[in-house]
């Protein structure tokens, strides 16, 4: 029975000064030039900032299990003023909004847990927590008139969120008969998170934004991955990978002239089939994937959303005397379910040829050729409480790629020495 204890403790500092002036200037029609300055759109901030850490954790290590606990402390120490530069009638700025001295203490707690129930198998255990302050311009009360129909303000009674973070993962493999099971479960929620509210005047159409503290967004996730040969040589190899998720967000919705309280729940599906086979002068891999996704909305109104993927890989390489190494790979991929003109089929090739040199191999030249067919789509969807956007971005397709590398160190090698 062994056991070897450790208290470590850190300490550091770090200080930030910045000064964001903006001035904005109006024409002036005798000088005819752009001179005048504009005090409601020439809004600057300047900020002095210390932070300090104070961390101190403690490791347990035996024969069976290993833990770490661990506390930072944060405090900080903010001065802060929002002005116009030259904005008084006397050429001095005029202030705005002034914090003499803001201290906050920022705490991040943290525990790791590991239990070996054998050299091929173990159970982690992990938690994380951590305080985020609102930043400066979440504070600042005076109005950002950037946009003169969507004013921004900040909120002086915002709390600071705090965020839960825990997994919990089992991983059993074995090198002998190449078997591998991991499991993952990943949890995590937030307190007095920090969100963008609305409200609306109804006379003149203005909407005015400032940021609140909301409870009730939390994200689960949990994963099954497992590898193992089909035949006593362990040429045929299959993976399974498949991954539930479901996400909680909180937001508000504008509804008519005022925002009401939305709350999203996303609830995800993965899975990963893959089959392969190799001997020396041969791999081939054929992977099939699919992907679903729904989202609900408690909002009276709001239609659920659901959106689908499903995908086809196979890929090769040959391996030919000569150090010769021919590649390639296709892909198909097909989407359902989102925005008009969004749901696409397509069908991504990509083939390399390759030669290693020199007399340890360290050198290897490549030409790859990516997208042969000019099929290829970048399209993302992203999800919150608020809404649901699709998103295509243009990429470069159809293109050739020659390379070279070489590797200056050698694992394993001998030095010799006089």
């Amino acid at each position: 029975w062994k056991t070897n204890n450790t208290l470590q403790f850190a300490y550091n500092i770090r200080y930030n000064h910045t000064d964001n002036v903006r001035e904005t200037y109006d024409y002036d029609e005798d000088t005819e030039t752009y001179s005048i300055l504009n005090p409601d759109y020439s809004k600057s901030l300047w900020n002095h900032f210390v932070n300090q850490t104070f961390g101190m954790s403690f490791n347990a290590v035996h024969t069976k299990y290993t833990y770490n606990i661990g506390f930072n402390i944060n405090p900080s120490y903010t001065q802060s003023t929002s002005y116009v530069k030259n904005g008084s009638l006397d050429g001095s700025d005029s202030i705005l909004n002034k914090v003499d001295g803001r201290s906050v203490i920022n705490y991040s707690p943290q525990l790791r847990f590991t239990y070996r129930f054998s050299r091929e198998s173990n159970l982690r255990f992990t938690y994380r927590g951590n305080t985020n302050q609102p930043s400066i311009s979440q504070l600042d009360p005076t109005p950002n008139n950037t946009n003169p129909l969507n004013i921004r303000v900040g909120n002086p009674d915002l709390l600071p969120s705090f965020s839960h973070n825990l997994s919990l993962n089992y991983n059993h493999s074995k090198r002998a008969s190449q078997r591998s099971l991991t499991g993952n479960l990943q949890f995590s929620f937030v307190r007095n998170e920090i969100i963008n509210f609305t409200s609306y005047q109804d006379t003149t159409g203005i909407q005015q934004t400032m940021p609140v503290n909301e409870n009730g967004s939390w994200n689960s996730t949990g994963e099954v991955l497992y590898n193992m040969p089909l035949d006593a040589k362990k040429k045929f190899k299959f993976s399974t990978q498949t991954r539930l998720s479901y996400n909680n967000r909180i937001g508000y919705i504008r509804t008519g002239k005022q925002s009401e309280r939305n709350t999203s729940g996303t609830m995800g599906i993965y899975e990963n089939i893959g089959l392969s086979y190799s001997k020396d002068w041969f791999y081939g891999q054929l992977r099939g994937n699919m992907r679903y996704s729904k989202t609900t909305n408690t909002l009276e109104g709001r239609e659920d959303q659901q959106n689908s993927t499903l995908g086809i890989t196979y890929n090769t390489q040959l391996y030919f005397p000569r150090n010769w190494v021919l590649a390639s790979d296709i892909n198909y991929r097909a989407t359902r379910g989102l925005s008009a003109g969004y749901n696409t089929n397509e069908i991504i090739w990509n083939a390399e040829i390759s030669k290693q040199f020199l007399s340890k191999k360290q050198a290897t030249f490549r030409i790859k050729w990516y997208d042969i067919l000019h099929q290829t789509l970048s399209i993302n969807r992203s999800i919150n409480a608020n809404y649901i956007e699709d998103n295509e971005y243009n990429i470069l397709t159809g293109y050739i790629l020659v390379s070279f590398s070489y590797r200056l160190n050698q694992m394993g090698g001998r030095m010799n020495r006089r």
